[in-house]
């Protein structure tokens, strides 16, 4: 399996992203886009660089993507996750840069010239995909799939019954859940079930790796 990462991270993006770090090689993991969601995408592209710069994994590329949704202005979470994204938590600030290419044209580039499908793993708001499937809709054949974490089944957290990352870009969400791509959903009811317990969190230090 193929798979880039397109996240808006966030304290529970980095979590996120540290896992797969740990789990995959640069061959299958190519590459992390960002966009605005939980902080705006200068800082969460800053986070995604970090993340890389402490784990020695700099050679995976980072592209920032889009800077609001597609039609409305941009929420944000910093009470959430504070102002740096990632609650103070002291990452390294990272040596190299994110690339010249904006996360759209890359994922765009990516579908058109790879030789299989390529999985989508959704972090943040919908943004960059909804755009990429509304310039052309025939991408969504190059698709595996798309995994994301968005939504619930009975309760929100930005509104009764909104979900943030559904919240804050609806008309990407729209656009994605009508692609034809398939979809695996970790809604919120799902990810309310993964609690970072004392115990969970001593048996990630356990495993003295740069991830844990």
């Amino acid at each position: 399996m193929k798979f880039i990462i397109d996240t808006d991270p966030g304290t529970d993006d980095a979590v996120a992203i540290l896992i797969a770090l740990a789990h995959f090689s640069d061959e299958e993991f190519l590459a992390i886009t960002t966009v605005a969601g939980n902080v705006t995408v200068d800082i969460g592209t800053k986070n995604a660089l970090r993340l890389l710069e402490h784990t020695n994994r700099n050679n995976i590329p980072v592209y920032k993507g889009e800077a609001k949704p597609l039609y409305r202005e941009l929420t944000t979470a910093e009470w959430v996750h504070g102002s740096d994204g990632l609650n103070g938590v002291d990452f390294p600030n990272p040596s190299k840069n994110e690339e010249s290419s904006d996360a759209v044209s890359y994922i765009t580039n990516l579908l058109i010239n790879s030789d299989e499908k390529i999985t989508i793993c959704v972090l943040g708001p919908m943004t960059n995909i909804g755009k990429v499937l509304s310039q052309d809709p025939k991408l969504s054949s190059n698709i595996e799939q798309i995994i994301f974490m968005g939504g619930g089944a009975g309760f929100g957290n930005t509104t009764p019954v909104a979900e943030f990352n559904f919240f804050v870009d609806p008309e990407a969400v729209n656009i994605v859940l009508n692609s034809g791509v398939k979809l695996i959903m970790m809604g919120l009811d799902v990810t309310h079930q993964a609690i970072a317990t004392k115990t969970r969190l001593e048996d990630i230090l356990e495993t003295k790796t740069v991830t844990g």
